[in-house]
């Protein structure tokens, strides 16, 4: 006959070693600073308070060190380019303590949709609405 090697009697509570925080904004200057995805997550890690090592990272976000490593630098030995899985975007962020990750990819799309494409969007709309008054006029002649 076996005994349980272990029961709620022989179990007990750890207390955290720290409180974590939810993620913060990181100043719009901070965001405007960064050029590409490698250098989003470097400066990530370099605003974190906590600067645990990339096991601690990888290990977090369920990546092995070397993907995250890769990740980090952007691109592998061999010239593959490496992204952060968009499942682990929230992870790290609250690892980090900051939310630079959210906040540059909002400022990306932001640039993409400057002043010409939004004038491209508006006479797509337009040509949208035309159409279907033209589709109902039509039809009420029929």
């Amino acid at each position: 006959m076996s005994s349980p090697v272990s029961t709620p009697a022989t179990q007990f509570e750890l207390p955290l070693m720290c409180r974590m925080n939810r993620p913060q904004p990181v100043e719009h200057s901070v965001v405007e600073s960064v050029t590409c995805e490698s250098g989003l997550i470097r400066k990530s890690i370099e605003l974190s308070k906590f600067k645990f090592l990339e096991k601690t990272y990888a290990g977090t976000l369920g990546l092995s060190p070397s993907q995250f490593s890769k990740i980090k630098n952007g691109k592998d030995s061999a010239g593959k380019i490496w992204h952060m899985p968009i499942t682990a975007v929230a992870a790290f962020e609250c690892l980090v303590g900051h939310t630079l990750m959210t906040q540059w990819i909002e400022h990306q799309r932001d640039l993409l949709l400057d002043d010409e494409m939004r004038e491209l969007l508006e006479a797509e709309q337009r040509a949208a609405e035309l159409r279907a008054k033209y589709k109902a006029k039509v039809g009420k002649a029929a």
